[in-house]
């Protein structure tokens, strides 16, 4: 047995030992799990597995597949964020600069950014659909982003804390020295309403936000080190009953009330066995 032992008890002259899980399945890549969790680390290997070379691409993909063009339009010309776009109709003077009756300028952050696209005044919805298309999403901050997704999945922060042992939760960091954000983890409208039980098109975002802190309470266990194994032996250290992967040291108790009954049963066998033994001595 190489593994550190955590605690012990002895019930009845055998003793439930319990030792730290020194190979415990990955909960982000071993379980199927409904909540996705995306996270970039220079040091550790957190989350899901996933092919996003930094957080603008990720951002971008997520608005990509979850936010419709309609959706999209109407926040970029409402200039509440980091991209935004302009209808402008020119007046004669401005015509001849422009050389164009209107155009859809492209801005970012507070300034124009030099982009826009020529159109008539009649072609007004067809150039703003195709500066739509073309603008860089990759620009929008997180705030964007989830104001642009709040119809249609939860989305929180993930942190990371990492100084004489790892820790990980939902939230901001807390500590400007020894903690910082890893990524993101989210769960869709869509998965929510299928896959949780009690959910409905008023709690879902509630009832999602339960299933994420699950996740990620097993999967901090994981990170941290915090999952456990036990072994039942005798007075004679033979094996009796053993079990490995237990997330978090609230199941030991509980485990332990089972891991007893284990032991009376055993003892039980092992009166009858010696009754017969002896029945059937000369």
């Amino acid at each position: 047995m190489n593994s550190e032992l955590y605690n012990t008890e002895s019930y009845k002259g055998f003793n439930i030992n319990w030792y730290y899980d020194n190979d415990p399945q990955n909960p982000r890549t071993d379980w199927d799990n409904l909540a996705h969790m995306i996270c970039w680390h220079r040091r550790y290997n957190l989350g899901d597995k996933h092919n996003y070379s930094d957080v603008e691409s990720f951002m971008s993909t997520l608005i990509s597949e979850h936010v419709s063009h309609e959706r999209l339009r109407e926040y970029l010309l409402s200039k509440k964020g980091n991209v935004w776009l302009e209808y402008i109709e020119h007046s004669p003077e401005d015509v001849k600069r422009y050389e164009c009756k209107a155009r859809v300028a492209l801005g970012i952050g507070e300034s124009f950014d030099g982009d826009y696209w020529e159109c008539e005044p009649d072609e007004k919805d067809r150039m703003i659909d195709m500066a739509v298309d073309q603008s860089p999403l990759e620009d929008l901050t997180p705030d964007d982003v989830a104001e642009l997704l709040e119809d249609e999945l939860v989305m929180l922060p993930v942190s990371i804390y990492d100084h004489s042992g790892v820790s990980i939760w939902l939230g901001e960091p807390t500590c400007m020295w020894d903690s910082g954000q890893a990524g993101f983890m989210f769960l869709t409208k869509k998965d929510a309403l299928q896959e949780l039980g009690n959910c409905n098109e008023e709690n879902w975002k509630e009832r999602a936000m339960e299933c994420m802190e699950a996740e990620m309470e097993v999967y901090n266990c994981y990170v941290s080190g915090d999952v456990y194994g036990f072994v039942i032996e005798d007075e004679d250290e033979k094996e009796i009953d053993s079990c490995w992967g237990y997330y978090g040291d609230e199941a030991i108790e509980d485990q332990n009330k089972e891991n007893r009954a284990v032991i009376d049963a055993e003892i039980k066998y092992r009166e009858k066995l010696n009754l017969i033994t002896d029945s059937f001595s000369w």
